[in-house]
């Protein structure tokens, strides 16, 4: 991941533990939403990659996630929403 939030597909596969197919799928289905490019490499931003790993269980075995990874995503996403309700 980069300094803004954001991943390339080899990070993608790297945090699911997918073969790049897989997650070439993925991106090909719309399960990513939106990306951006930069750099001359797409890029998924980290809002739409929880909404997959919320919406989308199915798709990737948990097993195979980096769980370290998984916990700071959705901790951090759980902070900011929190610090959104009380007006910081």
């Amino acid at each position: 991941m980069d300094g803004i939030g954001s991943y390339d597909m080899d990070d993608l596969r790297i945090e699911f533990g997918e073969t790049r197919a897989k997650v070439r799928n993925w991106v090909q289905r719309g399960l990513f939403g939106k990306r951006v490019a930069q750099a001359g490499k797409l890029r998924v931003p980290q809002r739409t990659v929880i909404h997959f790993i919320c919406c989308h269980p199915a798709e990737y075995k948990l097993a195979k996630v980096d769980q370290a990874w998984l916990c700071a995503v959705l901790f951090a996403e759980v902070v900011t929403r929190a610090r959104k309700r009380e007006g910081r």
